[in-house]
């Protein structure tokens, strides 16, 4: 009976220092198959944040980033482009993001069709013997304005009758002009010089460079 009594005395302390244990083991999770949160939440966000697929617009690509995208960009023959007319931080822009590329590039003033005249072939000794020839050409109905003899040499002069921004108005209005009968004409550039930046790459690969950019689309083959 003593016995009985003394272990009827210790059994609600074992109790006691069970739910202690049980206590612990929810606290930390040890041994229950329960993820530690503590431990889990910062490998969660490390397996989201990827800092290979961060890019921060309004800034140079570095070449790492910028070989990774051309090398998804589609293959094509490589060609000669220019861009022109940009100013001074989009040139300086474009040059970075062509070094960081690997692409070699240049700058370079190139001679230009920068307007387009339609003008007579024969030429008169004086100028004006042009100005006076001129005004028997009203009968073609070009305004008097735009009537005005040129010099193409020593004691050669000739008479423009029009000058226009493109090739393509130029030749219109050359045939225009031709057919009211006045063939002794030739359609005869005007040359300016123009500040561009070339590089030889692929289309596509240009692209895939410039995404993005203002200027990517402002490219000509460096023919013209």
């Amino acid at each position: 009976m003593q016995t009985h009594a003394k272990n009827s005395h210790h059994f609600p302390l074992i109790l006691l220092a069970v739910a202690n244990i049980l206590a612990l083991i929810a606290a930390f999770g040890l041994g229950l198959g329960q993820p530690d949160k503590k431990l889990a939440e910062p490998d969660r966000v490390v397996n989201q944040i990827r800092p290979e697929d961060i890019e921060i617009l309004g800034q140079t690509p570095t070449p790492g980033l910028v070989s990774a995208a051309l090398a998804r960009a589609p293959d094509g023959e490589p060609v000669c482009l220019a861009w022109s007319g940009l100013g001074e931080i989009q040139d300086k822009r474009l040059l970075a993001l062509f070094a960081a590329a690997d692409i070699t590039a240049k700058e370079r003033n190139a001679s230009v069709a920068a307007a387009w005249a339609v003008r007579t072939t024969r030429a008169v000794p004086t100028r004006e013997a042009a100005d006076i020839l001129a005004d028997t050409m009203l009968y073609l109905g070009i305004e008097r304005s735009r009537l005005k003899s040129e010099e193409i040499g020593s004691k050669k002069f000739v008479i423009v009758l029009n000058e226009l921004e493109s090739r393509q108005e130029a030749a219109a209005f050359f045939d225009a002009i031709k057919a009211r009968g006045l063939q002794d004409v030739e359609i005869a550039p005007r040359m300016a010089l123009e500040h561009r930046i070339e590089a030889t790459l692929a289309l596509a690969r240009a692209e895939a460079l410039l995404a993005g950019q203002s200027f990517a689309k402002r490219h000509k083959p460096c023919e013209e």
